[in-house]
């Protein structure tokens, strides 16, 4: 099955364990990009994709294969379009949690480069204030 960004599934299913594996792999700069994307309008800011060219970028490390289990409890019966779409949701639940997790490594990124800014703002100020007591000392 193929989406239209890449992504697709692989199916398996061992009727011998009643059970059926999905895997969903999506290329690595589409978990990137929809985890910026939900986080850029989840913000009421103007968030850019500049980021992708930062550290940030080159340092996260970005799951892209999801796999999903379902296996069939004692008692009940196996039925495998039933084991596929528990798999599948299961999957892409796992999906949803890596782009949380990328999201939250984002805003992690900016509050850093925030903090730096606001430091290297203090630390012109102190400057600013000991050069202009050394000119009035004159």
């Amino acid at each position: 099955m193929r989406f239209h960004r890449g992504e697709y599934f692989e199916v398996y299913e061992n009727e011998q364990k009643q059970t059926v594996t999905v895997v969903l792999f999506v290329p690595s700069n589409t978990v990137v990009c929809e985890a910026f994307e939900a986080l850029r309008k989840s913000s009421n800011n103007n968030l850019d994709a500049g980021w992708m060219n930062s550290p940030l970028s080159r340092t996260v490390a970005v799951n892209n294969r999801f796999v999903g289990i379902a296996k069939c409890g004692d008692g009940d019966e196996y039925n495998f379009e039933t084991g596929y779409k528990l798999a599948r949701l299961r999957a892409i639940r796992a999906y949803a949690k890596e782009k949380a997790r990328i999201a939250r490594k984002v805003v992690e990124y900016f509050e850093e480069a925030a903090n730096r800014l606001e430091n290297m703002a203090d630390y012109l100020d102190d400057s600013v204030e000991t050069i202009t007591e050394e000119i009035e000392k004159f």
